[in-house]
């Protein structure tokens, strides 16, 4: 639907347009399916994921589209075999020198264990997970060293099997720039979110940075800020009162209440980059961050993160790259829930070669584990996955231009 809206709108330009299919075929081994502490589930896992990407393209206009299903196959466990998708969306649009905007749109179904796992290192129940949602935003360069920005937008996650409440949640924020020289610049971001968990509870986060960039080459830059954030949270509780009739002292009844109960927390939150080419074969990515999170099961985290990779370039058509991530989260201890504490740690070893222009073969693996601290109680759990995969891509397979 959002496709053919923007296909109306959009008709009377002259879009240039190409169409690029891929598809990756990968086969491995997968040691805990489940990142479970216990009972671990073991199997052999062949991926299938075809592709396609639809390119429009003006002088003033583009459009992109982004196309993929994920069809999961296990050789013990054929009951666990999934079929996912995820897709999306993005209109943009020059309005004049000064003026840009654009808008998104994406559906995706997909796991949720995978899901919060890649986003913050939670192990959560392995179950369906349909998301969709729309993003607006709007540039304006006030000058030649002053820039705004504003965005908004409502996500949905809804879970059919459940045992999660279905998410609705809106975001908006407002950031702002302000060139120094071509290199060095200045900025501050706040953004809003407001997580509603249908039968739940309802999560709403103020945060505000104010952040540092050095731009050191086209693709190399440091970036830096640190800021405050505000979170408030309400949720439902259900306690239960005895009530004992005088007249029959031998039974006792006992009623269910049900209360909102609010929590009100505040923390410094910061974000540092730096993504830099050392040589012409060695380059580094590294990101640490503080910010808020919502976890799946409704609850307010505080969420700590380190994402590095450093790739390497053995040839023309080789490249080595190596992994490695930390997610700390901090649950909000409440009433009637624990403190509650889970680190988790991952390192992936990564081969690609390029047979030709079309064709690539991979070689990766990564080994996980999991420091889970609930109340007094530990939870340790690991995962070995290795597999290889080979992609073929056909670009521009068709062309207007």
């Amino acid at each position: 639907m959002f496709l053919n809206l923007v296909l109306f709108f959009t008709s009377a330009y002259a879009f240039e347009w190409t169409f690029s299919p891929e598809i990756n075929i990968s086969n491995g081994y997968n040691n805990n399916i489940f990142f479970t502490y216990r009972e671990k589930t073991e199997d052999f896992e062949t991926k299938i994921i075809p592709k396609a990407i639809l390119l429009g393209e003006t002088e003033r206009a583009k459009l992109k589209t982004d196309l993929s299903v994920i069809i999961d196959k296990y050789l013990l466990h054929p009951d666990l075999d999934m079929i996912n998708s995820k897709n999306s969306a993005i209109f943009t649009y020059q309005i004049s020198p000064k003026i840009s905007g654009s808008i998104s749109a994406f559906f995706s179904k997909d796991d949720t264990l995978t899901t919060e796992i890649k986003k913050a290192g939670i192990a959560e129940v392995r179950k369906d997970c349909f998301r969709y949602g729309f993003d607006l935003s709007g540039d304006y360069l006030f000058s030649e060293r002053i820039s705004f920005r504003l965005s908004a937008g409502e996500r949905f996650n809804v879970y059919p099997d459940g045992p999660y409440s279905d998410l609705d949640l809106w975001q908006m924020s407002i950031s702002s720039m302000y060139k120094f020289n071509p290199k060095d610049s200045i900025g501050f971001s706040i953004s809003f979110s407001d997580a509603s968990f249908e039968d739940t509870g309802e999560i709403k986060d103020l945060s505000g940075y104010i952040f540092l960039r050095r731009d050191l080459t086209e693709r190399t830059y440091i970036k830096g800020g640190i800021g405050y954030r505000y979170t408030r949270t309400e949720y439902e509780a259900t306690t239960f009162r005895i009530f004992i009739n005088p007249e029959f002292p031998n039974i006792a009844i006992i009623i269910p209440i049900t209360k909102k109960e609010t929590t009100e927390d505040t923390g410094i939150v910061y974000t540092f980059s730096l993504n830099n080419n050392w040589t012409k074969r060695f380059s580094t990515i590294l990101e640490v961050a503080r910010k808020h999170y919502n976890s799946a099961n409704a609850r307010s985290v505080d969420h700590t993160y380190i994402r590095a990779r450093f790739t390497y370039k053995l040839t023309e058509k080789a490249y080595v790259s190596y992994s490695l991530s930390f997610d700390s989260n901090d649950y909000e201890e409440t009433e009637f829930l624990p403190e509650e504490t889970r680190d988790y740690i991952r390192f992936s070893p990564y081969f690609r070669y390029n047979i030709t222009e079309n064709l690539t073969f991979i070689l990766k693996s990564s080994y996980e584990y999991g420091d889970y601290k609930i109340g007094e109680k530990n939870y340790n759990r690991e995962r070995f996955k290795t597999f290889f995969e080979v992609r073929y891509n056909w670009k521009r397979l068709f062309s207007t231009y």
